[in-house]
């Protein structure tokens, strides 16, 4: 809040965090009455110029005043204000203000641990990248409150800084955190219209209140409580407070309701019917310093539930599996609807958690949707991706469910009463993809050769058992198809299927052996049918390529590959290329020949790159060519950078030496050496958002100005 009065009482010993990496969710006990309080011990002004110390944070008991110090200002590190408790994931926030190196708008996400972590922002909050008070005068002034609904909304106002401005400006803007980012959805000037008296506007502090689902503030130019339209910005005067002191901040209470903190250190019971505030206690310590008041853990109601993916369905009469919330790389939301209305809507986490907080009563339903409902309109279409289908939905985790199977269920609610375990089921849908086989070798007469590997997958399963061989070879014209050494029939359904007991028995000459199959999954959900193609020829192959791999070690890339058979085969061509260039050949190797046995071969690469992609070119005595496939090899990690964890859908951190204010650009780049994300990191410890990458493995490189890139491999799933 504003720089009022001054007060040198300091917090006094305050605990330190300990090898903290990240912010951890505050603990709450609904029991307590109590709220958070952040302050600056001192502040200077140079001339125009005006610098806070580092915040400190504490906790106040509402019925004492009692202020336990939580957090010092070792280790917060920023003068921070605007600072609030988000109950959708216990944590604090706060925006910097005028310190020595940052100056204001810079979110931060806090945790019980005292840790801090920076939360990019899409739009930006309102800032200044200076502490001229005259500069921030005249542009509309610096944070100075936040306040949080109970949806993941941070409502942050500014208003001007010295109360002998040419009037006063307030600016609210409302943030929407997802993740670890946030993103500003709107941003109004505060008005009011039927203040008398007086043309200034300077409102101190904000609470939302979300049984009434206003957002309220105290008017300091008459005293007067309001509340304001979030959407225009209009304010509609309640009443006098009753006091003249500034409101430094205001919280609720483990009950819900309102509390403020006076400038002079007085806690009062806020009226939100007439406007009045009670004195209730005084805050002891107390420092008003560049201070707001963040509410503490207070009673709210809530809908909680999963979006599972259950791999065998309904087959044990039960919604479960394993939380999720990206299908087919589309993110999902659960919809809270009433009325035919949207109420509320949640973005599915990655453990497959949403929540809903607030005061419920009466009938709901709640949807499942690749689309984020908005409030107050029809739910958008569920538009489940095509290939995931709706397998349970019920509420509660014993067995049952509610008899269809559609991303929706409805429950009725008492007001006051909590709803858990609203879950939904769905299974990906197993896919097969054609296959075909490389050219092999057919000697005359009876003969099986292992079939084809079988080319599916499945999203919640690593191998399909049931297989259905749909149509078999011509007996006459391709050759029999054989499963444990038994011909198999048309639409034959093989359980506990074994690759390794499938063979083809192929007629003599040049001839294609096919069939077609597909799979059935656990919740038994059946797939597309595909094809396979097994191509034979009656005249020797010329090179049987069997392996072709990569490894950096001792400094040097060494690259293997082998042969089953060689039949005037004339020489190797090795070819590489850097991340953005193109194949160059670097290096020659005579081929056996002619041979039948198994044939190694290896090249030491001493250019070593940080990241390098290989293929081989095969030339035949005619001057036939035959590419292989591409291969990738990083020149091992630097210990200057680490990356966890190594497989993720959502976020990956990365941790670095980097000093302050060092910057360093990044990219993700795929196998294939494209370049699919870039960026500039600032913090030693960052995180990085890959739940839009495709599945697959990727490699992030770090570029600083006077070191070689760094690369470190990670794959998404």
């Amino acid at each position: 809040m504003k720089n009022i009065l001054q007060f040198v009482i300091l917090f006094c010993a305050f605990p330190m965090s300990i090898n903290a990496q990240s912010p951890t969710p505050f603990t709450c006990t609904d029991s307590e009455g109590f709220g958070y309080y952040t302050s600056s011990s001192s502040n200077t002004l140079n001339g125009s110029f005006l610098t806070y110390s580092s915040s400190e944070i504490g906790k106040i008991s509402t019925a004492s005043g009692n202020l336990v110090p939580i957090c010092s200002e070792a280790t917060i590190g920023v003068a921070l204000n605007g600072l609030a408790f988000n109950p959708h994931d216990n944590f604090l926030y706060a925006v910097s203000r005028f310190d020595a190196a940052i100056y204001s708008g810079t979110l931060f996400r806090i945790g019980e641990n005292c840790e801090k972590i920076e939360i990019p922002v899409t739009g930006d909050i309102a800032k200044f990248t200076s502490n001229n008070t005259i500069v921030v005068d005249a542009g509309g002034g610096n944070i100075s409150s936040a306040t949080f609904d109970l949806d993941n909304h941070y409502y942050v106002n500014t208003s001007f800084s010295n109360a002998n401005s040419n009037g006063f400006t307030n600016q609210l803007q409302i943030l929407e955190i997802a993740g670890n980012s946030a993103t500003v959805l709107s941003s109004v000037t505060l008005s009011c219209p039927t203040c008398e008296g007086t043309d200034k506007l300077r409102i101190t502090d904000i609470i939302f209140d979300e049984a009434t689902s206003t957002l309220y503030g105290k008017n300091e130019e008459n005293n007067n409580f309001c509340s304001i339209n979030t959407s225009t910005g209009v304010l509609t005067e309640i009443g006098d407070t009753g006091i003249a002191s500034p409101v430094l901040g205001m919280y609720k209470h483990s009950d819900g309701s309102i509390k403020a903190i006076s400038g002079d250190g007085n806690i009062y019971e806020v009226n939100l019917a007439n406007g009045s505030f009670s004195l209730l206690s005084t805050v002891t310590p107390f420092v008003s310093t560049n201070a707001d008041a963040a509410s503490g853990c207070y009673a709210s109601f809530k809908i909680t539930g999963h979006l599972l993916a259950d791999a065998n369905g309904m087959v044990d009469n039960t919604v479960n599996g394993v939380g999720t919330n990206i299908l087919d790389d589309t993110p999902m939301f659960a919809n809270l609807i009433q009325d035919g209305l949207v109420v509320k809507t949640d973005i599915i986490s990655s453990d497959g958690v949403f929540m809903f907080l607030g005061f419920f009563s009466g009938d709901y339903e709640v949807q499942i949707s690749s689309s984020k409902g908005i409030a107050g309109q029809v739910p958008p279409a569920q538009n489940l991706p095509n290939s995931y289908e709706w397998v349970g939905d019920n509420v509660g985790i014993d067995p049952g469910n509610d008899g269809s199977a559609d991303g929706k269920l409805n429950f009725s609610i008492i007001l006051g009463e909590d709803i858990e375990e609203v879950n939904f089921g769905v299974d990906g849908k197993p896919v097969t993809m054609v296959t075909n086989a490389n050219l092999q070798y057919n000697e005359d007469g009876s003969g099986q050769v292992a079939a084809a590997i079988l080319n599916f997958s499945d999203p919640e399963e690593p191998g399909i058992s049931n297989v259905t061989i749909q149509s078999i070879p011509d007996p006459i014209t391709q050759g029999i198809l054989y499963y444990n050494d038994i011909a198999v029939t048309n639409e034959q359904n093989i359980q506990d299927f074994d690759q390794a007991l499938l063979s083809v028995d192929p007629i003599d000459g040049d001839v294609t052996v096919s069939f077609t199959f597909f799979i059935t999954d656990m919740a038994g959900l059946t797939s597309n049918v595909s094809e396979v193609s097994m191509p034979f020829t009656s005249s020797p192959l010329p090179v049987e390529l069997v392996s072709f791999s990569g490894k950096h070690q001792n400094n040097v890339n060494i690259i293997e590959w082998s042969t089953a058979a060689e039949i005037n085969s004339d020489y190797f061509t090795l070819e590489r290329r850097s991340e953005n260039g193109s194949f160059q050949a670097i290096g020659r190797i005579a081929s056996a020949g002619n041979s039948s046995v198994l044939k190694k071969y290896s090249f030491t690469d001493r250019d070593v790159l940080n990241l390098a992609y290989y293929r081989l070119v095969q030339v035949d005595l005619d001057g036939r060519i035959d590419i292989s496939k591409t291969i990738s090899v990083i020149a091992g990690r630097s210990k200057k950078i680490s990356l966890y964890p190594t497989i993720s859908n959502d976020l990956i951190h990365v941790t670095m030496d980097l000093k302050n204010g060092e910057l360093r650009k990044y990219k993700i780049v795929d196998i294939n050496g494209q370049v699919m994300q870039t960026g500039i990191l600032n913090s030693s410890n960052s995180q990085l958002k890959v739940r839009d990458l495709k599945n697959g493995q990727y490699f992030l490189q770090l570029l600083g100005a006077n070191d070689e890139p760094q690369t470190v491999r990670f794959i998404k799933i």
